[in-house]
Protein backbone atom coordinates (compact mmCIF):
# COMPACT_ATOMS: atom_id res chain seq x y z
CA UNK A 1 0.00 0.00 0.00
CA UNK A 2 1.33 3.43 -0.92
CA UNK A 3 1.81 5.91 1.87
CA UNK A 4 -0.18 9.10 1.31
CA UNK A 5 1.21 12.57 1.79
CA UNK A 6 -1.09 12.94 4.78
CA UNK A 7 0.45 9.82 6.37
CA UNK A 8 4.00 10.85 5.49
CA UNK A 9 3.63 14.27 7.11
CA UNK A 10 1.90 12.76 10.15
CA UNK A 11 -0.36 15.80 10.41
CA UNK A 12 -2.44 15.64 13.55
CA UNK A 13 -5.20 17.91 14.87
CA UNK A 14 -3.67 21.18 16.04
CA UNK A 15 -0.72 21.01 13.61
CA UNK A 16 0.08 23.80 11.17
CA UNK A 17 2.60 22.84 8.49
CA UNK A 18 4.09 25.30 6.02
CA UNK A 19 5.16 23.57 2.79
CA UNK A 20 7.01 25.81 0.34
CA UNK A 21 6.22 24.63 -3.18
CA UNK A 22 5.24 26.34 -6.42
CA UNK A 23 3.67 25.68 -9.80
CA UNK A 24 2.64 22.15 -10.68
CA UNK A 25 4.16 20.78 -7.47
CA UNK A 26 1.85 23.01 -5.44
CA UNK A 27 -1.27 21.83 -7.27
CA UNK A 28 -0.17 18.18 -7.03
CA UNK A 29 0.61 18.49 -3.32
CA UNK A 30 -2.77 20.05 -2.56
CA UNK A 31 -4.59 17.52 -4.78
CA UNK A 32 -2.94 14.55 -3.07
CA UNK A 33 -3.53 16.01 0.37
CA UNK A 34 -7.23 16.69 -0.24
CA UNK A 35 -7.74 13.25 -1.81
CA UNK A 36 -6.16 11.61 1.24
CA UNK A 37 -8.49 13.61 3.53
CA UNK A 38 -11.53 12.56 1.51
CA UNK A 39 -10.49 8.87 1.59
CA UNK A 40 -10.36 9.14 5.38
CA UNK A 41 -13.85 10.72 5.38
CA UNK A 42 -12.39 13.85 6.96
CA UNK A 43 -13.41 17.39 6.01
CA UNK A 44 -11.14 19.72 4.09
CA UNK A 45 -11.21 23.34 2.95
CA UNK A 46 -8.95 24.66 0.21
CA UNK A 47 -8.01 28.34 0.33
CA UNK A 48 -6.53 29.97 -2.75
CA UNK A 49 -6.87 33.02 -4.96
CA UNK A 50 -9.85 32.94 -7.29
CA UNK A 51 -7.62 32.37 -10.33
CA UNK A 52 -6.18 29.19 -8.76
CA UNK A 53 -9.35 27.68 -7.31
CA UNK A 54 -10.50 26.16 -10.61
CA UNK A 55 -7.10 24.55 -11.26
CA UNK A 56 -6.96 23.16 -7.73
CA UNK A 57 -10.51 21.82 -7.99
CA UNK A 58 -9.55 20.03 -11.24
CA UNK A 59 -6.42 18.62 -9.61
CA UNK A 60 -8.44 17.30 -6.68
CA UNK A 61 -10.90 15.67 -9.12
CA UNK A 62 -7.99 14.04 -11.04
CA UNK A 63 -6.92 12.49 -7.73
CA UNK A 64 -10.21 10.60 -7.72
CA UNK A 65 -12.39 12.84 -5.57
CA UNK A 66 -16.00 13.42 -6.64
CA UNK A 67 -15.84 17.12 -5.88
CA UNK A 68 -19.59 17.78 -6.26
CA UNK A 69 -20.49 14.85 -4.00
CA UNK A 70 -17.95 15.91 -1.34
CA UNK A 71 -19.26 19.47 -1.44
CA UNK A 72 -22.84 18.19 -1.13
CA UNK A 73 -21.91 16.36 2.06
CA UNK A 74 -20.13 19.48 3.41
CA UNK A 75 -16.84 17.55 3.38
CA UNK A 76 -15.07 19.86 0.92
CA UNK A 77 -15.04 23.62 0.38
CA UNK A 78 -13.04 25.89 -1.91
CA UNK A 79 -12.59 29.40 -0.47
CA UNK A 80 -11.40 32.67 -2.02
CA UNK A 81 -9.65 34.43 0.89
CA UNK A 82 -9.73 37.85 -0.75
CA UNK A 83 -13.55 37.71 -0.74
CA UNK A 84 -13.60 36.47 2.86
CA UNK A 85 -11.36 39.36 3.97
CA UNK A 86 -13.30 42.17 2.27
CA UNK A 87 -14.10 45.07 4.58
CA UNK A 88 -15.45 48.35 3.23
CA UNK A 89 -14.48 47.45 -0.32
CA UNK A 90 -10.87 46.45 0.37
CA UNK A 91 -9.00 43.55 1.92
CA UNK A 92 -8.53 43.76 5.69
CA UNK A 93 -6.16 41.21 7.25
CA UNK A 94 -7.75 41.49 10.69
CA UNK A 95 -11.24 40.96 9.22
CA UNK A 96 -9.94 37.88 7.37
CA UNK A 97 -8.38 36.47 10.54
CA UNK A 98 -11.53 37.08 12.60
CA UNK A 99 -13.77 35.47 9.97
CA UNK A 100 -11.48 32.45 9.70
CA UNK A 101 -11.40 32.21 13.50
CA UNK A 102 -15.22 32.02 13.36
CA UNK A 103 -15.14 29.34 10.66
CA UNK A 104 -12.65 27.28 12.67
CA UNK A 105 -14.76 27.65 15.83
CA UNK A 106 -17.85 26.48 13.93
CA UNK A 107 -15.96 23.43 12.64
CA UNK A 108 -14.69 22.58 16.13
CA UNK A 109 -18.19 23.02 17.60
CA UNK A 110 -19.55 20.59 15.00
CA UNK A 111 -17.87 17.73 16.80
CA UNK A 112 -15.55 16.64 13.99
CA UNK A 113 -12.63 14.45 14.89
CA UNK A 114 -10.26 16.10 12.41
CA UNK A 115 -10.82 18.78 9.76
CA UNK A 116 -8.12 20.00 7.41
CA UNK A 117 -7.41 23.38 5.91
CA UNK A 118 -4.93 23.70 3.08
CA UNK A 119 -4.13 26.30 0.55
CA UNK A 120 -1.95 28.29 -1.69
CA UNK A 121 -0.63 31.37 0.06
CA UNK A 122 0.06 33.12 -3.26
CA UNK A 123 -3.14 35.10 -2.72
CA UNK A 124 -1.31 37.21 -0.14
CA UNK A 125 0.58 38.92 -2.98
CA UNK A 126 -2.78 40.17 -4.27
CA UNK A 127 -3.44 42.08 -1.06
CA UNK A 128 -0.03 43.02 0.36
CA UNK A 129 3.67 43.23 -0.46
CA UNK A 130 4.58 43.41 3.22
CA UNK A 131 6.15 40.18 4.53
CA UNK A 132 5.18 41.28 8.03
CA UNK A 133 1.55 40.66 7.01
CA UNK A 134 2.41 37.07 6.04
CA UNK A 135 4.23 36.47 9.32
CA UNK A 136 1.32 38.04 11.23
CA UNK A 137 -1.18 35.77 9.45
CA UNK A 138 0.89 32.62 9.97
CA UNK A 139 1.28 33.39 13.69
CA UNK A 140 -2.49 33.78 14.05
CA UNK A 141 -3.11 30.56 12.13
CA UNK A 142 -0.73 28.72 14.48
CA UNK A 143 -2.72 30.01 17.44
CA UNK A 144 -6.09 29.17 15.85
CA UNK A 145 -5.14 25.54 15.13
CA UNK A 146 -3.61 24.85 18.54
CA UNK A 147 -5.83 22.58 20.64
CA UNK A 148 -8.52 22.34 17.93
CA UNK A 149 -9.62 19.34 15.84
CA UNK A 150 -8.11 21.19 12.85
CA UNK A 151 -4.85 21.11 10.99
CA UNK A 152 -3.39 23.31 8.30
CA UNK A 153 -1.08 22.77 5.37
Amino acid sequence: MNETLLDALEIEPGDHVLAIVTGEDEARLIGEYVAACMKREESCSVIASSDKLGMLESTVAREGVDVDEARGRDKLAFVDPVSVGQQDGKFDMQAFIERMRGVFADVAAGGVEHAHNCGSMGWLHEVTDDMDDAVYLEAHLDEMYEGQPLSGL
